[in-house]
């Protein structure tokens, strides 16, 4: 009899236990929801002289209180938009609003002599052909120059997806909106090869260093993204550059690249990682292909760990969502409201994320 009240008693806890456990896991998503809410801006369009059918890249630089806008494979089309006309590599425009409500139609792309928008990497006629294209990232200033990112580009085929990266490299220019030529690491415009990490994806600075962060297509037990540090005035030297690493106790930066650690799962392709003035901490924002959601993580380090995740939208397999990164410069209220590009079939759409209390 009293084995039966004292089994009595073990059901009631564990069942008063278990509902304290789904009232507390109730209260935590509620608490989750009530920190940020996410709002639809609506499309992208840069410039209205030029009939564009979408783009890749969509950073956005603040300089001499103007937005820049650069972007990669940026599709020409007939105005209809109906037709692709043909495909520009790079370029960047100049926008005459500094705000993500009132941004599109108010951008000017430069151009060549055929209006079509300018290439922002100078090339060597000998060393270009029509199979190869520049895949440029967000611009970034070091010691008085500026700098990016790109990957070299190769086509297999006909379609306009039918290209595969062969290299990384580094280019320079005294200008913000260039013209950038590439930097050679020991005789070759590749800092990096298809197998290792696509450096630049995103770029902090803190602390006089730089911090570069870049996809990782061999890391075999996580997917995801390395983590790269130099001294702000030795980012052209490559043996200068330390890598971030899990695999010792003693010590968490190495000069040998293969010893890399992912610091970011599930950054796969294009992200940004910036820091969140209004939230204390970096933020590191991405499409996740896997899950199909667009994913926000914080972390009071660079390197993470990342103890904050959330989910900022969803999307269906038909939308063919890509691409989504945070534009720190178009953020406001010192990043209580922040803005992130997301592509959909390659048109980029801009959102807004507003956080509660931090």
């Amino acid at each position: 009899m009293r084995d039966n009240i004292s089994i009595k008693k073990q059901k009631i806890f564990l069942t008063a236990v278990s509902a304290m456990l789904a009232l507390f896991g109730s209260f935590s998503k509620a608490q989750e929801k009530t920190f940020f809410s996410v709002k639809f801006l609506g499309e992208f369009s840069p410039d209205p002289s030029v009939y564009s059918a979408g783009s890749s890249g969509n950073y956005f630089y603040l300089f001499g209180g103007k937005i820049y806008f650069f972007a990669w494979d940026i599709w020409l089309s007939s105005p209809d938009k109906k037709q692709i006309e043909g495909v520009c590599d790079s370029s960047f425009a100049i926008c005459q609003s500094s705000s993500a409500y009132s941004l599109s139609s108010k951008c000017s792309f430069a151009k060549d002599e055929n209006a079509w928008p300018l290439s922002i990497i100078v090339t060597d006629f000998k060393e270009y052909s029509g199979i190869r294209k520049y895949r440029v990232r967000m611009p970034f200033e070091a010691g008085g120059k500026y700098y990016l990112f790109y990957s070299l580009m190769n086509n297999f085929g006909p379609g306009l997806y039918d290209y595969f990266r062969v290299g990384q490299g580094l280019a320079v220019s005294d200008n913000i909106f260039g013209p950038y030529s590439k930097i050679k690491f020991e005789k070759s415009n590749f800092w990096f090869s298809d197998v290792e990490p696509s450096f630049g994806e995103a770029v902090i600075k803190s602390d006089g260093k730089i911090y570069i962060y870049g996809a990782d297509p061999g890391a075999l037990y996580k997917k995801g993204a390395v983590l790269a540090a130099v001294d702000e005035n030795k980012i052209t030297d490559k043996k200068s550059w330390l890598y971030y690493t899990e695999d010792y106790e003693d010590k968490k930066w190495t000069s040998d690249l293969p010893e890399a650690s992912v610091v970011i799962e599930g950054a796969e392709d294009e992200f940004s990682v910036s820091y969140n003035e209004y939230l204390g901490k970096y933020t590191a924002l991405f499409y996740s292909r896997s899950l199909n959601k667009v994913i926000l993580k914080l972390s009071k380090n660079p390197w993470g760990p990342w103890d904050s995740i959330y989910e900022l939208k969803s999307c269906i397999k038909e939308e063919y969502c890509a691409a989504a990164k945070e534009a720190p410069a178009l953020s406001t209220e010192k990043g209580k409201k922040i803005i992130f590009v997301l592509e959909k079939k390659h048109i980029p759409y801009f959102y807004e994320v507003k956080f509660g209390k931090p």
